[in-house]
């Protein structure tokens, strides 16, 4: 860790000596000798650190070299932003100039006292590193000179997902006809139990995603519970996914400003009708499922709750009152044990003779616990000599007592590479129950300059392995992935690593994180606020923060925290606050607006003069832009941007928005939304469309379809809502070679028959048509839409049959008709001698669903 601060410091020293540090006699020579010396240091400290926890004395020297790079950087930021704020522009800047010379002298005097003060400190760590460099490079020499004893590893192979846990199937086979079985129609609930580390979680999801689970209940949600536990927050997000699910139930106005009993009565009222299945997973207390109970109401539909916990009280507490059932998760036998440690480190059920009497020892320690199985072979799965193998094993020790679990994932840490244990850590910033988003956090890494340039890679595929490493190692855990093209979309921390990082980002003032407790502030370079329910001036005049993230929740207004005194903000992560503007304190941040690295998140703000300069940005999403001309000006200036939303954009905006498009060539999604429906969006004027474009959302009548929408080579997803498509406008649509998911919603598309082409779309796997009033016929011609693989009709009631050609559809796996006409219904029930049903009776999955009543799937011809 302390190698990341001084890798960074030496980034930033480079520069130094060769614009600044010359003007001043003394500094350049003093700041060279520093910085040599420091690079030194640096590929010492790759091993030190990896020592410490075992050495207390080197300990404190990696912690007195972490102190000096910070100092360091401080007092280079600082300089930086005096030098800067003597600039100007044109006659009177030249004056300036000159009347700040005298100014400018005495900056770099103190930078040249500064630098003198830290001459010292840095030869006494200089001196201590030569101490313990001979004893750790003894230690560094054995592991050389050993044998290569089986195949080479790759670590991005040798995951084993962890639904994929030995002995697995028998649990879920036992949860899932506990959930489904028709004998009872009452409300049950159903507790899974076992101390941390068993896969509680693990088995629960793997049962709610089954596909008899998925058929049996109309309503579906996954709530995480933690024992930072939020009652309104964990209604709100509950309501969100019951009124997804939902289908046309829109979702409740101002949720925010509602309190939990009404929350509650909500939920109550949306589920009585309804038979559905809810997990709470990771319940703590007892008091917590009494605080969530009443929302959930004992209907006849045989709806059931399946809840979490490490508690038995928990577990019979709530499952006692419905006559429900508890599931004891044991730890694992030795055999199972076994099996999951060799397919984690080898691929197979067994592992090379001459390791075995290691591997038997390292099982010992993990008793029977699947996440301190997978994380120490996950250690190991990287390790291909055996003394490596029996220093792991020799330093887990014989007598680990209550403390096993805490020091297998302590070594985990520590066998980290220096370029992961930044990234781990920072992980810290997010809740136990708060599902991570991966490209949030990987910008972050690359914003924070933790991820390192590769040649023919970008940062963000370079930082992308580095996720994909710390879950090959099973350090993070994946929630989900992307449905389109696989990637690992969002993911999760363990609760007992998540304690681990948070003592770690403690020692060494890495994160703080302001919750329910007030944190450590005196050194932290980085805080993390998950609440901010205290008095704000608390939270005044940190000096030496460099970022700043609003991790998750609703923070109504706290613009006032912003304008605090943090003149050295490089990183500024704002989707977890809801304001109108931004303050104009954030636009006046010299680092953030001009570090090579800064990254600014924001979300649904009313966009102000200013924005321009802020060129390193890479996710802007939503800006109101109100008729506001100079803001549509600006964003061509962010030439950085990932991700670009804007709401409200008129029609006779359209030439300016699509220069300013023009310039922003690293786009990869695109949201527009015009003033209202019917406000047509002028998007035909862009000449060169981002290349790299993947997403696109378009809302607004289209008058014309935009040429360039054709030429999308690399676009996998594209939702359009009121664009008013006519019949023959839709077939500009079906060149896109890349296309996976199609959706056309509210009106989208206008015409009666809707025809794809032969040959055209053909890897798209996902379509979507809702509200498509007009909509009577869809034709698919032979050889069209091939791969796909889910169809979907809401609320398009003119639609009488079937797609023409839908039997042509081999892939096809699921249809989905949900408020269809009663047409369509006997069209293809058997049971009424329905004359399409031949088209679609080899699909795997057709639902239909009819308000009020339940999903039901559709009836098969007996064989």
């Amino acid at each position: 860790m302390a190698e990341t601060a001084v890798s960074f410091l030496l980034g930033k020293l480079g520069p130094f000596l060769v614009e600044e540090a010359r003007t001043l006699r003394g500094v350049e020579a003093k700041a060279q000798w520093i910085k040599d010396e420091l690079e030194r240091i640096n590929a010492f400290l790759r091993v030190a650190d990896e020592n410490a926890e075992t050495n207390p004395q080197l300990k404190v020297w990696v912690k007195q070299v972490r102190d000096i790079a910070y100092e360091i950087e401080d007092a280079l930021d600082v300089f930086e932003l005096r030098m800067a704020r003597n600039q100007g522009d044109g006659f009177y800047g030249f004056i300036r100039k000159i009347s700040c010379t005298i100014k400018n002298a005495k900056y770099l005097h103190q930078l040249a006292s500064s630098i003198q003060g830290i001459e010292s400190r840095v030869k006494d760590v200089a001196d201590g590193q030569k101490r313990y460099d001979s004893i750790l490079h003894s230690s560094r020499q054995g592991s050389t000179a050993t044998r290569n004893i089986w195949h080479e590893r790759r670590a991005d192979a040798l995951w084993v997902k962890e639904a994929e846990l030995v002995g697995i199937d028998k649990h879920r086979k036992q949860l899932i006809q506990w959930l489904v079985e028709e004998s009872n129609p009452k409300f049950q609930v159903i507790s899974v139990v076992g101390m941390g580390g068993l896969g509680k979680s693990t088995l629960a999801k793997k049962v709610f995603d089954a596909d008899e689970v998925k058929k049996h209940f109309q309503i579906h949600a996954w709530v995480n519970v933690s024992q930072s536990f939020n009652l309104e927050m964990l209604l709100r997000d509950m309501i969100r996914q019951l009124f997804k699910e939902g289908g046309n139930e829109k979702l409740p106005r101002r949720l925010e400003e509602v309190g939990s009993n009404d929350l509650k009565e909500k939920i109550n009222y949306f589920l009585q009708k309804k038979s559905y299945i809810i997990v709470l997973d990771d319940v703590w207390k007892l008091e917590h499922w009494d605080a969530i109970k009443f929302a959930f109401p004992h209907n006849k539909f045989g709806s059931r709750v399946m809840l979490t916990t490490r508690s038995l009280d928990v577990a019979l507490g709530a499952s006692r009152e419905s006559k429900g059932r508890v599931y004891t998760l044991e730890r694992f036998s030795p055999m199972d044990s076994r099996i999951l440690f060799c397919r984690k480190a080898f691929q197979e059920d067994d592992c090379p003779d001459e390791l075995k009497g290691i591997v038997e020892h390292i099982l010992e320690r993990c008793k029977g616990l699947p996440l301190a199985i997978v994380a120490i072979a996950g250690v190991l799965a990287s390790k291909s000599k055996i003394d490596e193998w029996m220093m792991v094993k020799d330093s887990l020790g014989d007598e680990l007592e209550g403390n096993y679990m805490s020091k297998v994932l302590l070594l985990s840490y520590y066998d980290l590479p220096y370029y992961l244990k930044a990234c781990f850590l920072y992980l810290s910033a997010f809740p136990e129950d708060c599902g991570i988003r991966c490209k949030r956090v990987i910008r972050l890494w690359i914003a924070e300059g933790f991820v390192e340039p590769k040649e023919g890679k970008t940062l963000e595929e370079v930082a992308m392995g580095y996720l994909n490493e710390l879950i090959s190692r099973s350090l993070i855990q994946v929630a989900s992935t992307d449905i389109l093209d696989g990637r690992v979309r969002e993911c999760r921390v363990h609760g007992l690593l998540r304690e681990l990082i948070l003592r770690m980002s403690k020692e060494q003032n890495f994160m703080a994180v302001v919750d329910e407790t007030m944190p450590w502030l005196e050194k932290t370079r980085r805080l993390a606020i998950v609440k901010m329910k205290r008095d704000e001036q608390e939270l005044k005049n940190f000096p030496q923060l460099r970022s700043v993230l609003f991790v998750r929740g609703s923070f109504e207004d706290k613009s006032s925290f912003l304008h605090r005194d943090i003149k050295l903000l490089r990183v500024l992560d704002l989707q977890g606050v809801r304001f109108r503007v931004i303050p104009n304190s954030v636009f006046n941040q010299y680092h953030l607006s001009r570090f090579p690295q800064s990254s600014l998140h924001s979300y649904g703000f009313e966009a102000i003069p200013g924005i321009g300069f802020l060129q390193y940005l890479q996710t802007l999403y939503y800006v109101e832009l109100n008729g506001n001309e100079a803001i549509l000006e600006e964003l061509g200036r962010l030439k950085q941007l990932r991700k670009l939303g804007v709401r409200n954009l008129g029609k006779e905006q359209g030439f300016i928005f699509c220069s300013s498009l023009g310039n922003l060539g690293k786009l990869q999604n695109l949201s527009v939304e015009s003033i209202c429906q019917n406000e047509i969006l002028d998007l035909q004027y862009l000449s060169s469309p981002p290349k790299f474009l993947e997403r696109l959302h378009l809302s607004g009548r289209l008058a014309v379809v935009p040429p360039w929408i054709s030429s999308l080579q690399k676009l996998i997803k594209l939702s359009l809502s009121a664009t008013q498509l006519q019949e023959d406008q839709f077939v500009y649509l079906q060149s896109l070679p890349s296309l996976l998911s199609l959706s056309l919603r509210h009106e989208a598309y206008v015409g009666e028959t809707l025809c794809f082409k032969a040959s055209s779309l053909k890897k798209l796997r996902f379509l979507s048509l809702y509200m498509l009033t007009n909509l009577k016929q869809v034709i698919v011609e032979e050889g069209a839409i091939s791969s796909l693989e889910e169809m979907e009709f809401i609320a398009c009631q003119c639609l009488e049959e079937v797609p023409s050609g839908i039997e042509h559809l081999t892939d096809l796996k699921s249809l989905i008709l949900q408020h269809p006409s009663q047409d369509l219904i006997n069209s293809i029930d058997c049971t009424k001698g329905g004359e399409a049903y031949h088209k679609v009776k080899n699909i795997p999955s057709i639902r239909i669903f009819i308000y009020p009543n339940s999903w039901y799937n559709l009836p098969r011809e007996r064989d």
